[in-house]
Order: C-alpha cells, then structure tokens, then sequence
C-alpha cells in the first residue's frame, strides 16, 4: 500500500493551447475537462472516484481541497454513505498535512455545540455533553482535551513549524552554489556538472545559482523524504515526482524568480543527477516540460486573481459618493468661489 497521500501536479492539465483570440466552445469543453482531470487522478488513488460528479456540480476542484475547512465537510457529504465519507474524511487530512496546510476546525468545532458545556468529540460522529461544573478551571480542561484531541490525528507527514522570523528568512532565502553543503551520499559535483555542460544554453542574467539541490534543502521538512532519497538507485514513485515538481515551482513563484524554458531543462537535467534512477520522460512529455508548464500555469492565475482584485477595486471606487463641498470653500452666502471673482480687482479683502 502507497503510505504517501496523492499530490496533483497542474503542469498535468496543460495539454491544451490557447492562442491570443477568443476561445471556441470546443476549446472552453476541452479546457474544462482537463481541469478536472487533476481532481479524478487524486479521488480515484482515494478510492473515492463516486465523488467527482458531486464536486464538479459542487464548482470544487483541488484548488478548493486545499482551502476548505472541516466543518465544510459535514455539509457537503451529508447525502453519501458513511463509508464513503470516512474514506474521504482520511484521506483528505493526510493530503492536506502532507501538503503542510492542515485541517483547521479542530478547536472551533464546539462553538456550534453548544453553550455553558464540554463537549468531547470521539471518532465517531456522536457528541457526548456534560454539564460545566467549576467555572474556569473546566474552560483550562477543555483547551487541554482539544489538544490531546488533537495530538490523536495521523502525524506521519505532519510538519513542524520553527519560530516565524526562521520561517520568513527560509522562505525569501536563495540556495547560493557555494552555500550547498554535500550530503553523505551525493558531491554538490553533480550540480556543478550539469552547468558546466549546458551552460551554452544559459540565458545572461539569470538566476544561474538556484539548484535543485539547493530548494530541496530550503524546503524543510516537506522536502525529507526526497533528501532521503539522493543518490538511492531506485526511482522515485509518482508521489514524489509531483512534490519535487511542485517545490520547484512554489520556490521560483514565492521569491518572485523568472523561471526560463531554458532553466527548466537545466533543472530537469539536474534532478537526472541528483536522482540516477529517474528518466527524462518522467518530467518532459512535451517541449516545455511539466516543471515551465506548471510555472507558467501558477503565473497566469496569479494575474488573473490580481486583475480579479483590481476589476473590484474600480467598481468600488464608481460606487462610492461624490465628495462633499466643504464650508471654506463657499462664500459668506454660501456662494462659491470661482476663478473670476477670486481674483477680480473689486474684491476689497
């Protein structure tokens, strides 16, 4: 049994080009069906695939997976069998711990209980409630049983978080060539092999010193299982080739880098280094490769969303009164002044 929860990659879902005009229906179909190709891929490796009709009615996709809560969940599983739901419920969590964006809802669950009790939930769907007795002291408890509760949930890919300001400088931190430090099993000389081979292809400029190697080490804890995995003659699952593509992307997009078609083959050629047992088919089954795609996918709904925020800015902006007219700027009367008669001759002050 795979023990790594499914990670959907959107480089898979660009097999359709768009050009500069209107899209045709046929296209718009097209383009549909492969946005929800991700979402099939990732219900069917649940064992879940009877979902997808619901969801899609639902307009939820696996950007949407990555931002619902729990108590979304009881709603919108209200009409599948127990069974069902349970199997999704799991697989769900440990998708998202995996992903290092956890459930949240835990804690805020029992705000909709009820009020002036302690509510105990169990894994099973039932709510027990008893009676508060001893004022404050019992609120101490109930935060100590929702984090004992807590510490109940499936810790495999759980991620631990370090203090903000390290998580800030390890986010915006750029893995430099000469900051790499060797690992027990592989010399940073495979990087340096790969630039030295295709530096022809190097566009001037570039953020030549960002490495594979070097965002897996910038990763932390989301990225262990592939360190642990450097240099093994045994290829990597499927799994693990969409997290490493999609580490690679979230690094270039979240410090704002310009990832080239030219630099993506560099990385691709890189992880066939770092990774011996890995085929170049595995990442490229086009020209531009599933790591460009991938970028330049996250690229375009960033615009998008920015254009979205900007449209709703100016429709706020038409919508807002007209300014007032202040009393300095009327007369003693309550007349305005204008150009003329703010500077005419027959004005005596």
């Amino acid at each position: 049994m795979n023990l790594h929860p499914y990670i959907p990659c959107a480089g898979q879902r660009q097999t359709v080009t768009f050009s500069t005009h209107t899209p045709t229906a046929t296209q718009l179909e097209m383009a549909k069906e492969q946005e929800y190709e991700e979402l099939r891929e990732l219900l069917q490796s649940w064992d879940v695939a009877d979902l997808l009709p619901h969801l899609q009615d639902e307009a939820i996709n696996v950007d949407e997976l990555q931002m619902i809560k729990r108590h979304h969940l009881a709603e919108l599983l209200s009409n599948f069998r127990f069974g069902t739901r349970i199997r999704f419920e799991h697989h769900l969590e440990r998708w998202r711990r995996w992903l290092n964006v956890p459930l949240q809802g835990i804690q805020g669950q029992s705000q909709t209980h009820c009020q002036g009790c302690r509510c105990a939930e169990s894994a099973a769907p039932s709510i027990i409630c008893q009676p508060q007795i001893g004022g404050q002291s019992d609120s101490v408890g109930d935060s100590g049983k929702s984090d004992d509760l807590a510490k109940t949930l499936p810790s495999e890919p759980l991620v631990s978080f370090t203090d903000p300001s390290e998580a800030v400088q390890a986010t915006f931190h750029m893995p430099m060539q000469s900051q790499l430090e060797p690992s027990e099993i592989l010399s940073s000389t495979l990087v340096t092999n790969v630039k030295e081979e295709d530096s022809g292809d190097q566009v001037p400029g570039e953020d030549h010193v960002v490495t594979v190697l070097g965002i897996l080490q910038a990763s932390g804890m989301k990225s262990q299982s592939l360190l642990e995995r450097l240099g093994q003659q045994e290829a990597l699952d499927a799994v693990q080739r969409l997290l490493l593509i999609q580490l690679i992307c979230s690094y270039y997009e979240d410090n704002q880098l310009h990832l080239t078609l030219q630099r993506s083959h560099l990385l691709e050629r890189e992880i066939l280094q770092l990774f011996p047992k890995e085929q170049l088919h595995y990442y490229r089954t086009e020209r531009r490769g599933k790591i460009y795609v991938r970028f330049t996918n996250m690229k375009r709904n960033k615009r998008v969303n920015s254009s979205r925020q900007e449209l709703k800015r100016r429709r706020e902006d038409l919508l807002k009164p007209p300014a007032h007219v202040y009393a300095t700027d009327l007369g003693p009367k309550g007349e305005n002044f204008t150009a003329e008669t703010a500077f005419s001759p027959e004005r005596s002050d």
